[in-house]
């Protein structure tokens, strides 16, 4: 059971205001059906015409019609809904341990400056959102829901993969880095790693091998030169980023650049979007809220930046 303490109100407030929207989910799946049985039925009787493209034409109206009320009447009124669950949930959660905490679920970190930081691959498809910011422990955060898309392919025939979607986490640090030092766990698909011979010798990383055979053989780090590495991933930090991958929801990847720490986890999850089937799907939407913020709370500790 979820800890937050307002949880039986808030399920029955939004009960009451999802039940118009599993209607609409419903006549959603039965415009689908109705279109795909008057698909299968216009396959049967090829061998008849007129009846043929009959049914076509009223499989590609009925097709048009679902896809239409879909975005235009059922998807807007879902996000409304998931926007009081933000609003009633996400929101409370968090201002109950972080300070000067601020949230724009609509908002997130643009692909502008997440190429300026040049941690990660953008792919062809970029979007970004539950944006929010504050303070635990004087330890000021950022934090976004990011998905990254790749597509390939030609004109005629294309694949769309995801190829990143989890949580990018930003931290400030009292120190400054010199250089960038950037550490890829085994299984984090799109981190840049930038030791091509066709990268500039001045922004050129090296693979540094830390000297910890567990930590060598979870993650791999990358710097301009060894001794930035050895400088920031004391004995200290490196187990304490182990004991946290450990539990982590996916591969991550740390990059020190600046004063600034980037954290990305590959979770393959969407942190707050409730689930509302039942009132334990619902209670475990919220606990993934808690989580959420304990995994915050954690980083700044494992990163040892609470004051």
């Amino acid at each position: 059971m979820a800890e937050y303490r307002n949880t039986d109100e808030i399920w029955e407030k939004l009960q009451e205001a999802y039940e118009p929207v599993r209607k609409k989910a419903k006549i959603v799946d039965g415009l689908l059906v109705s279109g795909v049985v008057l698909v299968v039925l216009a396959v049967v009787n090829r061998k008849n015409p007129a009846l043929r493209g009959s049914l076509l034409f009223m499989s590609m109206v009925v097709l048009i019609s679902c896809f239409v009320f879909k975005e235009k009447v059922y998807t807007p009124r879902k996000k409304e809904l998931h926007g009081m669950f933000k609003d009633s949930i996400v929101k409370d959660i968090f201002k109950e341990k972080i300070d000067n905490f601020m949230y724009s679920p609509s908002e997130g970190i643009g692909r502008s400056e997440m190429n300026n930081i040049g941690l990660i691959s953008l792919g062809t498809d970029y979007h970004s959102e539950d944006l929010m910011s504050g303070s635990y422990r004087n330890v000021h955060f950022r934090r976004a829901d990011v998905l990254v898309e790749q597509e390939s392919g030609n004109s005629e025939t294309s694949t769309r993969s995801t190829i990143f979607r989890g949580a990018w986490y930003t931290f400030d640090s009292p120190i400054s880095y010199a250089n960038e030092v950037v550490v890829i766990e085994k299984g984090f698909k799109v981190g840049r790693k930038k030791t091509s011979i066709f990268t500039s010798s001045e922004s050129r990383r090296h693979k540094t091998e830390m000297n910890n055979d567990e930590f060598d053989s979870r993650f791999r780090t990358y710097a301009l030169n060894e001794a930035d590495s050895y400088q920031i991933l004391t004995p200290l930090m490196m187990e304490n980023l182990l004991r946290f991958a450990a539990d982590a929801r996916g591969a991550m990847l740390i990059g020190f650049q600046s004063n600034k720490i980037h954290v990305a986890i590959d979770s393959r999850y969407n942190y707050f979007e409730p689930n509302m089937k039942n009132r334990e799907a619902f209670n475990r939407s919220v606990e993934a809220v808690e989580n959420e913020l304990n995994t915050i709370i954690r980083l700044i500790n494992t990163l040892g930046l609470a004051q």
